[in-house]
């Protein structure tokens, strides 16, 4: 078999199809675990792996060009998602200053009780994550916070560290902000909202019964040990720097609007991002353009006082979510040709069937 005039193409050897994953592995092992923090990143890595692969397929017969034509299809496919992603940064800076998120916070806090620990707990770090993006976010944060009030109420740690990490991932699969769930739109061809709506007849229903037990569990927490100091701490600061006004709320109406309209995600969350600055220059402060265009740009600069709310308000920077959208572009070069060139794809069918075969 020919290919365009050029050398006859084969299949790589299985040692050529694992080298680009074993050179990948082995670098970021080398990054993270060995580099004294001197560089931290997946992208260097990616790029060396991404050109071992080139090599490969160039040695197995395949052109340059094939390649190329290969890797920009694949990222055309996906334009969309990442150019939302490159939007979500703006979208959580706008629901900051805007007050939306620290209200959702303050008022889910005002529902917590020794009874209601579990399940409220869990349907706030949900929220934290949903309005973040973020579910590292909301376990690092108001995550720590339950821990410390569950220690109180004597709740065992491993039922608390479960009812946070349930409720941060089911927020973090529903957000439109998650970079995983944009990523799974754009790898799966759907819109992000679509995405978003379809997750409502799978994770919903766990995430239901998964209240509904914490709310049994709960009824046999007794309320003598409850100190209430931290979760009022995280309600008075954000109190003393932020409008609280109900309305602050509404942000979160315009984006379930959007996800019930179907409207594509990219003027969703543009418009999103329109109404969040809209909401803080009406409830918060008067900031002027250039004050609007560093916070957009660079994250909102919060500081309350309080640990776990300045941790849970931390900046989530744009030019973050820019590193993140370079590393889309790299990965899905890298995905595509070890499909399409290296065949890996085979080799591990291959091994699985083998694999069956011993066991049976």
């Amino acid at each position: 078999m020919k290919n365009d005039g050029q050398k006859a193409v084969r299949l790589p050897s299985f040692f050529e199809a694992i080298l680009p994953i074993l050179t990948m592995v082995a670098l970021m092992v080398y990054v993270f675990k060995f580099s004294d923090e001197a560089y931290d990143a997946a992208h260097m890595p990616l790029i060396i792996a991404l050109i071992v692969t080139v090599t490969i397929g160039v040695i197995c017969g395949h052109s340059f060009d094939e390649m190329l034509s290969g890797i920009i299809d694949r990222i055309t496919a996906t334009l969309d998602a990442i150019l939302i992603l490159l939007t979500v940064g703006l979208l959580v800076s706008s629901f900051m200053i805007s007050g939306t998120i620290p209200a959702l916070i303050y008022y889910g806090l005002d529902f917590l009780s020794p009874q209601t620990f579990l399940p409220v707990g869990c349907l706030l770090c949900a929220i934290v994550g949903l309005a973040c993006g973020s579910s590292w976010t909301a376990t690092a944060t108001v995550g720590i916070a339950f821990m410390t009030i569950g220690a109180g109420l004597g709740i065992n740690p491993a039922l608390t560290a479960g009812m946070v990490i349930s409720g941060a991932y089911v927020g973090d699969k529903f957000s439109p902000l998650s970079d995983t769930t944009n990523l799974a739109a754009g790898v799966a061809g759907t819109g992000l909202f679509d995405h978003v709506a379809a997750m409502v007849s799978t994770t919903g229903p766990v995430f239901l019964i998964s209240l509904i037990i914490y709310t049994i569990l709960g009824m046999n927490i007794a309320g003598a040990g409850y100190d209430p100091t931290i979760a009022d701490g995280i309600r008075e600061a954000i109190s003393s720097n932020f409008n609280v006004n109900p309305l602050v709320l509404l942000p979160i109406v315009v984006i379930v609007i959007i996800m019930v309209l179907r409207i594509p995600g990219l003027p969703g969350v543009l418009g999103s991002v329109a109404v969040g600055v809209i909401f803080a220059l009406i409830f918060q402060e008067r900031y002027s353009v250039a004050d609007l265009f560093s916070i957009l740009h660079y994250g909102p600069s919060i500081e309350t006082g309080n640990e776990f709310l300045d941790g849970a308000l931390a900046k989530v920077v744009w030019i973050t979510k820019c590193g993140q959208s370079t590393l889309l572009f790299l990965q899905y070069p890298l995905v595509v040709l070890l499909k399409n060139v290296v065949s890996l794809k085979n080799y591990l069918v291959e091994l699985k069937i083998k694999s069956t075969l011993l066991v049976e």
